[in-house]
């Protein structure tokens, strides 16, 4: 299970950025964008250099190729290695390492002369997790008409569920995991509108969420619906690279030396089909 969409710090934007500065060098720093997932794999793990918000070249990518990187638990130290393929993506090949709830890991690499580094620890599974129910019937649409009144009359949710006293943060990713997902809405299936649906949600602290057809899911078939327990520093990431443009903050980082996120997730799955009715 895998985040569909980082959201990830890719340039540095000064405070002052909506007055006029004279122009100044910024060295390039380190950033780390690194997810462990409990009972997966290590193999979520991208380094690369921030870039100037206003370099003409801010859309070019530069990756940390050839890190001696390391995860660390306790006083074991397990060297990654950069994926074939994938400039700047690293993983753990071995067999040796197991991402457990509540445990702390630690990244680290040395980078011109400094060690970049960051610790997670892995939150516990969402408690008590919950469907409301596993099968839902919705009309086939073929008019922006039939769309219209379906929008506005159709009241039924699948609801997920969970216990979250300490207010936590959770975020859920629905997908549709058909081989040829047929489209609710038959005017997509014209526009050529063919690939798996995939909805993720924003960090929440609530202990409910509520599936809507045609927003959270928008094709018949089979579901898989993953409810992630994450940790603040995912949170706060999430809030700062989300804000206003006009409200020029520097996104959130909890590395050392560096820039970026190193976080850990841990996860219950449930599944719904989506039947004509």
């Amino acid at each position: 299970m895998r985040l569909l969409k980082y959201i990830m710090i890719t340039s540095i934007i000064p405070l002052t950025a909506c007055e006029d500065v004279p122009d100044y060098k910024v060295q390039s720093e380190p950033v780390i964008e690194a997810y462990l997932y409990e009972g997966d794999p290590v193999d979520d793990i991208i380094l690369k250099k921030s870039s100037l918000y206003n370099e003409e070249d801010n859309d070019q990518t530069t990756y940390l190729t050839n890190a001696n990187v390391h995860i660390i638990l306790d006083s074991e130290s397990y060297e990654l290695s950069m994926m074939p393929g994938e400039a700047g993506r690293y993983e753990y090949t071995g067999d040796d390492l197991t991402i457990k709830i509540g445990e702390t890991y630690r990244i680290e690499f040395e980078h011109e002369g400094e060690t970049v580094h960051a610790e997670t620890t892995i939150p516990p599974l969402p408690e008590n997790g919950n469907i409301s129910h596993d099968e839902i019937y919705i009309p086939l649409i073929d008019t922006p008409s039939e769309l219209r009144d379906f929008t506005e009359s159709f009241q039924e949710t699948i609801d997920i569920t969970w216990n979250n006293e300490n207010d936590d943060y959770h975020y859920l990713l629905i997908e549709n995991i058909e081989a040829n997902p047929e489209p609710i809405n038959q005017l997509e299936a014209l526009a050529g509108i063919g690939e798996n649906f995939e909805y993720v949600s924003s960090p929440t602290q609530s202990n409910i969420f509520s599936l809507r057809a045609t927003v959270h899911y928008n094709q018949f078939g089979l579901h898989r619906v993953t409810l992630f327990h994450v940790n603040e520093e995912y949170a706060q990431l999430y809030e700062t690279t989300s804000q206003d443009s006009r409200d020029l903050y520097e996104p959130f980082t909890n590395v050392k030396n560096g820039l970026g996120i190193f976080t850990g997730f841990s996860s219950v799955t449930f599944y719904f089909e989506v039947l004509k009715k």
